[in-house]
């Protein structure tokens, strides 16, 4: 069984983007919106773990798998891939420099997923160079077969947290 499928236009992409970008009236747009995407940022950005938690318990696998595909975790970008989630995979690759998964988001038309790329390595990648720990926090995506499962271990990131109650 395939895990849930979940669209999102070019304007919810770019209102992560802001919310990323840390504009707290885009993330409370965001949180009633697109809340996986919000909790995203409260993870990745701030290091709240109940958003993390929550991505699991509600095994919102795309996130959770593209959270550790920006590790370069390579399980995880296989199961984006083979999960028809290949816009994300590129856009995890495009975080971590890849000119061939960019050139692959204009091509498709997803240039707005190229920007989130962008916008992520603004925000994280100084963090993720300096601070080796909290990258390993993220954990390792393991898929499980059909079940779709993950197995990260949490971690904190840092930050004060975006004030969600997850």
């Amino acid at each position: 069984m395939k895990p849930k499928k979940y669209i999102y236009t070019i304007n919810d992409i770019n209102l992560f983007c802001s919310a990323i970008m840390d504009d707290e009236e885009k993330f409370s747009e965001l949180l009633s919106l697109k809340p996986e995407l919000a909790a995203f940022c409260d993870f990745v950005i701030h290091g709240n773990e109940n958003a993390f938690n929550w991505l699991n318990n509600y095994r919102i696998l795309h996130i959770s798998a593209f959270i550790s595909a920006l590790n370069r975790n390579k399980s995880a970008i296989d199961f984006l891939i083979r999960n028809d989630w290949k816009v994300w995979a590129a856009t995890a690759n495009a975080f971590n420099g890849s000119v061939e998964a960019e050139s692959w988001l204009d091509k498709y038309y997803f240039s707005h997923y190229k920007n989130l790329a962008h916008c992520l390595r603004s925000q994280l990648k100084q963090s993720l160079l300096s601070n080796s720990e909290a990258v390993g926090s993220w954990g390792t995506f393991s898929d499980s077969g059909s079940s779709g499962g993950f197995d990260f271990g949490g971690g904190d990131f840092g930050g004060a947290g975006g004030g969600s109650d997850w």
